[in-house]
């Protein structure tokens, strides 16, 4: 089943898709990050978040702990 840019909340990381709670470790990525994060979208084949991230107009957050493990993952 494809995603779609309705799957992204403002609440929400867009990498685990869970809701943000007062214990997480939550950033919110710049432009640098979103460009990291896209590039290890494409290459892990998540090409919906991939896209997602190269057209968001406002602040993405996400799990500091997602974004470590996922730019890991899609390390070239």
């Amino acid at each position: 089943m494809a995603e779609s840019s309705e799957c992204y909340a403002e609440d929400a990381c867009v990498i685990c898709h869970s809701k943000f709670d007062s214990n997480d470790e939550v950033v919110a990525v710049g432009d640098k990050g979103l460009i990291t994060l896209a590039e290890c979208s494409k290459s892990v084949g998540n090409v919906n978040l991939a896209d997602f991230l190269t057209s968001a107009t406002g602040v993405v957050k996400v799990h500091a702990g997602c974004r470590r493990q996922y730019t890991k993952k899609g390390a070239v």
